[in-house]
């Protein structure tokens, strides 16, 4: 880990010592307000999230590792997922909500995330905890429930966790490789459970004998899942691709 010079040496050439102001390349006052804007709107809400995902976290692992061991572990594991919904869903909820300013964060470029990635993977999660769930409220005790926040804890504890030390310039190559490879396992692992809840979503409205577009609609966003997982899996790629290539050079040179 390592703490990258302070922002203000950045206006500086390392040649000539001159304030980069009067060079070509020089930043502009809309640059620095956006620079100014994004900090601003990003620091209290990227340590406050990664802190509550944290606690998210640490809750759901002892709930289903460390709550009354036992000889019978896997049917006592099963039994305890049953339960993530009823003691945290609120929580996960209320969370997951505040989830939408990341969206308009991208939308206004005020973060780096890419508006449609940041809106499938936040609308994804908002239809579930605000659709699905309160519609068919049995599947929350569902064991895909408990793997489906579990993934998403790890994801987003790693994720702010990444954005909080850039925010505040201290370089972590464990952070870096954790934010650009545990994508792998936690993004199919996620993906995969939201994508069984929304088809035992559509099993519970075809068995209700609700409206035939409602089914249809439901069983329809099933199979946007795969898809919509691809894009994902393709995009993190890339950026592990570019930014731990960066990274390797970085360390290479010092």
């Amino acid at each position: 880990m390592k703490i990258k010079k302070p922002d203000c040496q950045r206006f500086f050439d390392s040649s000539e010592r001159k304030p980069r102001i009067f060079s070509s390349s020089r930043r502009t006052p809309s640059s620095q307000s956006i620079d100014l804007a994004r900090c601003l709107s990003s620091c209290p809400m990227v340590s406050q999230s990664c802190f509550a995902w944290a606690w998210i976290l640490e809750r759901i692992i002892l709930q289903l590792f460390f709550q009354h061991p036992s000889s019978h572990w896997l049917g006592d594991l099963l039994l305890r997922a049953a339960q993530v919904d009823q003691k945290f869903g609120k929580s996960v909820k209320l969370i997951q909500s505040f989830a939408v300013l990341e969206v308009v964060h991208a939308a206004l470029k005020l973060v780096r995330s890419g508006l449609l990635t940041t809106s499938m993977q936040v609308s994804s999660r908002l239809w579930i905890v605000w659709g699905i769930l309160p519609t068919f409220p049995q599947l929350g005790s569902s064991p895909v429930y408990a793997s489906m926040v579990l993934a998403w804890s790890f994801t987003e504890v790693i994720r702010y966790a990444h954005y909080t030390f850039g925010l505040a310039n201290i370089q972590s190559d464990v952070l870096e490789w954790l934010r650009y490879s545990t994508f792998y396992v936690l993004y199919p692992l996620g993906a995969g459970s939201e994508a069984l809840v929304m088809f035992f979503a559509f099993q519970a409205a075809k068995a209700a004998q609700l409206e035939q577009f409602i089914v249809n609609g439901i069983l329809g966003l099933v199979c946007l899942w795969p898809p919509a997982l691809a894009v994902m899996m393709k995009h993190m790629a890339r950026q592990r691709k570019k930014y731990l290539q960066k990274c390797s050079k970085s360390s290479k040179m010092q």
